[in-house]
């Protein structure tokens, strides 16, 4: 187990600039995920974590100890790849063995690690079988086995879950949680999956360009989003484009969007700015329309879609002529069916979530 911290980390490839000055840290220990949308710089950082890729500025420190240009086999790292890259001439032992056999640990040793480690990952009885004799989510079993089987100081995995289909994912997600929280080995784990982050993580940077837009739990990502960008990449949500008018105390603005007025929680946009509504689809109203006068923090729009869930419906209204905002009614809440063409008032309750 180790702690890393990443110093000013740069890197470009001819003239992209794909990693820009990077700073975090890692606490030992901990299940930390680079989440980010394909381009954004997470597996770059990654592998310069791992050192495959040599950054053009910065450094890289476990434990304290510098290993910006300390070669990948003596990093202490383990590594799954997102195509798993087991060796197809080797068998499951072969290959879960392979790293041990690198360490020059004795014959009686490697057999009883292969053991233990193909037991965690409920391989036990395929230790003989070839790559091509398992389905999808056994050879990432095998992977994962390869990987924890040195005990490495550090766990890196890219987008390891990407070629499963929706359940294995799942049950994928929990088979690594169980080993990562039994081994406590510092695992880094990259992502463009939202709700693998949000589900698995203890703590989630966010890369926008090369830069860290914002670090936190997941909760706090959730909840306390930085900015619009964090607050559209970490779950659903509406994003209203408004008019800050004043404010009505630290912490409350009086926005306008069009001839609408709407009070709400601030994060610290001035008069005069323009800026974005931030609105999870939870948390909004939506209820028939009561043929009132618009009033503030009313919205009145028109149903144009509905997509039923099973626990929720997602309904889509049209605000005006160009503004779509999606809100939802949770079955367990027992609302009526809304139609498609009717009239509708989305009301945008004073609540922490939901901010300019």
């Amino acid at each position: 187990m180790a702690a890393i911290t990443i110093e000013k980390l740069s890197k470009s490839f001819g003239n992209a600039k794909v990693l820009k000055g990077v700073d975090l840290k890692i606490e030992n220990g901990s299940f930390f995920t680079l989440l980010g949308p394909s381009g954004c710089g997470k597996t770059t950082l990654l592998r310069s974590i791992a050192g495959f890729v040599a950054p053009d500025t910065g450094r890289i420190q476990f434990d304290g100890q510098d290993v910006t240009t300390v070669p990948v086999h003596r990093r202490d790292i383990g590594m799954v790849f997102q195509d798993y890259a087991l060796f197809p001439d080797k068998t499951v032992f072969t290959n879960v063995a392979y790293g041990l056999r690198a360490r020059k640990l004795d014959r009686d040793e490697i057999k009883r690690r292969v053991a233990e480690y193909l037991d965690k990952v409920g391989l036990g009885a395929f230790a003989e079988r070839y790559p091509a004799e398992l389905s999808g989510g056994q050879r990432q079993r095998a992977a994962l086995a390869r990987a924890l089987a040195i005990r490495p100081r550090v766990l890196l995995m890219d987008e390891p879950l990407s070629n499963l289909d929706a359940k294995l994912r799942i049950a994928m997600r929990e088979t690594i949680l169980d080993l990562q929280r039994t081994s406590r080995t510092t695992t880094v784990f990259v992502t463009h999956d939202q709700e693998e982050a949000l589900s698995m993580s203890d703590r989630v940077a966010i890369l926008d360009r090369g830069v860290i837009a914002q670090v936190g739990t997941p909760q706090e990502l959730y909840e306390r989003p930085a900015n619009a960008y964090v607050a559209d990449f970490i779950g659903a949500a509406n994003l209203l484009p408004v008019r800050v008018e004043s404010r009505a105390d630290d912490s409350i603005v009086i926005a306008s969007f069009g001839e609408n007025r709407l009070r709400c929680r601030n994060t610290g946009a001035d008069p005069g700015a323009d800026g974005k509504l931030i609105a999870r689809l939870e948390e909004l109203l939506l209820c028939e329309a009561e043929g009132r006068a618009s009033s503030e923090n009313v919205l009145r729009g028109q149903v144009i879609r509905r997509q039923y869930l099973g626990a929720r419906t997602v309904y889509a209204v049209r605000i005006g002529s160009d503004v779509t905002i999606n809100a939802e009614h949770h079955a367990s809440a027992k609302r009526s069916v809304l139609a498609i063409g009717q009239p509708v008032d989305i009301v945008i309750p004073m609540t922490s979530r939901i901010v300019v």
